[in-house]
């Protein structure tokens, strides 16, 4: 079975990877980023890949009227396999190298599910969003793609066979059925199942079916459009939609959804338009663009490894550091496309079929259990040395801790405080901390008695609380399913004589924040607003954090780590910026009191930020939580100030 080869697709796969790397470098010019949108290169291979693997599929039946399963899974497993194994093999010492035993059990459990075509439900289930900064020290994340793609052929081929076969009138119109179904369910997940929707199959299906549409008319018409002038129009209409999305697209618009359509057709339109003498077929087949395309799959493998690893190295990656980043990624995806991909592709002698029916097996088996050890044994945490006093451990000391003390409190003497003013803080986990903050130095404040609305996440793009404050006033009813709610909360809420609201404060929560404190203001309710706390997320969720890092290095804590970390920190506080903008005009507007965390997390005039304890206890267990150690002492430094002086 020969299929003719089309230097233009590889030329496509080039510009596509291109975008992803370009994306994930985060490289701005003139406060822009450039290639915003950059992350739809991904899109674009599923669009690929559906066209030429439905082609191939269909070919073979058409031809030899049967399917050879055997060797497709073959193909499938010389084609992925192998270089991922390298990379995976190269990001162990790495991680030892570089991660805290948190951060390195993670990579292993990642590794797993990267071996298994899992990722996507992995990272959705480890609650890593791909927009997020955090998300980039993340060795493994892009394996997600993968795994949406080869779930989506584990099972589709088989159906490519029966119905083109045996019911072959339907099989269009089977396509166009399950395209449409997962497309709606693509536009209702970017509303309602934001995170799922980005990695979950069924939302992707869609655009692989894409490509397999157009291969069916490809197959059975035999040939694409041979008018010279429409094609050389639809080719270039296709690349304006391409660069249009790359440029415009950006992490806050929602994705897949109806708008994810621009890319896709546009390069549908390359595709079935490209017979060989456009401009636009001439420049994809370019000698350069053939190869990267031909090298794009290492490309993809060995960038995003290599850019965490770097980041690992330099929270704050200069222009040169990424310069290096790509170039090491080249240099390594050219050596290894020759040397491992290419070989096992096209079963060279080196590699027969024995050979790599031993040597893969051999090879995952062995990665499977060091990952497992690594799991089993937490990312050797004994490998990690530290003073003392600085307590490295997030699980036993800040982690569980934090959360034991969350469950643990339940207002139950609220109403009875009769004689003090009843303060009810509503908000995410940084409203929990900001409790924790009151109630451990509770002692300073005797007018005053503090409890607080928490809970799971039930709205979207919302940190839920507002929302659940806003239903709990209009519906009187607890419809968030709050662990801290109780069954007078309403009562508690009717006694209550001070409302703070302290959250993350999303686009949602903002947005509904007027009419929320007209509702307080209505029930006679004193209203605070409580600023966004410090973050820094370019550093790793719940186990990672600046002075982690520094210490790592330096296998122990050092004066001058400590100083250079209140400076880093303290950096940060321009990103709410633009949130401090918003909610102290809403609170200026609505003549309610707008405070800044800020202004006793950090010491202004220094330009700092507190970063350890008197006792040297870390703060922060992550980006932005604290301790219980780091909650104490932060209320006590907001007493100190009469941060909470409500006269």
């Amino acid at each position: 079975m020969n299929i003719k080869y089309r230097p233009e697709i590889d030329g496509l796969r080039a510009i596509s990877v291109i975008a992803v790397i370009v994306y994930h470098l985060k490289i701005s010019f003139f406060e822009q980023q450039i290639l915003k949108g950059g992350y739809l290169g991904v899109d674009i291979f599923f669009v690929i890949s559906g066209y030429l693997i439905t082609q191939m599929i269909l070919n073979e039946i058409k031809i030899t009227n049967t399917f050879n399963f055997k060797n497709f899974y073959s193909r499938r497993i010389r084609r992925l396999v192998p270089i991922l194994s390298v990379v995976i093999i190269f990001s162990i010492p790495l991680g030892w190298k570089y991660m805290l035993p948190g951060d390195f059990m993670e990579l292993s459990k990642s590794t797993i599910s990267s071996i298994f075509f899992s990722s996507n439900f992995y990272f959705y289930f480890s609650g890593v969003e791909y927009i997020k900064q955090d998300s980039l020290l993340q060795p493994f994340l892009h394996t997600w793609s993968l795994s949406v793609e080869e779930q989506f052929y584990i099972f589709f081929h088989i159906f490519f066979y029966l119905i083109f076969k045996k019911f072959k009138k339907i099989f269009l119109p089977s396509l166009t059925l399950i395209f449409v179904l997962s497309f709606c369910f693509a536009i209702y997940g970017s509303i309602n199942l934001e995170i799922a929707n980005f990695y979950f199959p069924f939302s992707r299906i869609w655009e692989i079916i894409f490509g397999s549409i157009i291969a069916f008319f490809e197959v059975e018409k035999g040939s694409r459009s041979k008018n010279i002038f429409l094609n050389q129009i639809f080719q270039i209409l296709g690349v304006v939609l391409i660069l249009i999305s790359f440029m415009n697209f950006n992490d806050e618009i929602k994705h897949p959804s109806t708008l994810t359509l621009i890319p896709v057709l546009g390069v549908g339109l390359i595709i079935w338009f490209s017979h060989g003498s456009e401009i636009i077929t001439k420049i994809l087949s370019l000698k350069i663009l053939v190869f990267i395309g031909l090298i794009s799959y290492s490309l993809y493998l060995w960038h995003y490894m290599i850019f965490a690893y770097g980041r690992f190295q330099q929270s704050e990656p200069t222009i040169n550091d990424k310069l290096e980043w790509v170039t090491v990624t080249i240099i390594l995806s050219i050596i290894f496309y020759f040397l491992i991909e290419k070989p096992f592709r096209k079963k060279e002698k080196i590699f027969n079929v024995d050979n790599v029916k031993i040597i893969i097996p051999v090879i995952l088996i062995g990665i499977i259990i060091f990952n497992v050890i690594n799991i089993n044994k937490e990312g050797f945490k004994k490998r990690q040395l530290v003073t003392e006093t600085y307590l490295l451990d997030q699980r036993s000391y800040a982690f569980s801790d934090h959360y034991k003390f969350r469950t643990e409190y339940v207002p139950d003497n609220f109403l009875s405080n009769r004689d003090k003013k009843n303060v009810l803080i509503v908000g995410n986990s940084y409203g929990e901390d900001l409790f924790k903050s009151f109630f451990f130095n509770k002692d300073l404040y005797p007018e005053y008695h503090f409890a607080l609305i928490s809970g799971k996440k039930r709205y979207k793009d919302t940190n839920y609380q507002v929302h659940c404050l806003k239903e709990l006033i209009i519906n009187k009813d607890t419809i968030c399913e709050d662990r801290n709610f109780t069954d007078n909360i309403l009562n508690q809420y009717e006694r209550t004589h001070v409302v703070v609201l302290s959250t993350l404060w999303t686009k949602n929560d903002i947005k509904i924040l007027d009419d929320v404190i007209k509702l307080l203001l209505d029930d006679e309710k004193k209203v605070v607003i409580v600023s966004p706390s410090l973050e820094s997320k370019i550093f790793k969720p719940h186990n990672f954090n600046l002075l982690d890092s520094l210490v790592y290095k330096s296998k122990a804590l050092l004066e001058k780590d400590i100083n250079f970390a209140k400076k880093e920190m303290f950096r940060y506080l321009a990103i709410s910026d633009e949130k401090n903008k918003k909610l102290r005009k809403i609170a200026k507007e609505n003549k309610v009191k707008y405070l800044l965390q800020s202004d006793f997390q950090c010491d202004v005039k220094k330009e700092e930020c507190y970063i350890l304890t008197d006792q040297k206890y870390k703060i922060y267990w992550d980006y932005g939580h604290y301790t219980n150690a780091g909650a104490k002492y932060l209320g006590k430094k907001a007493y100190e100030i009469g941060w909470f002086n409500l006269d």
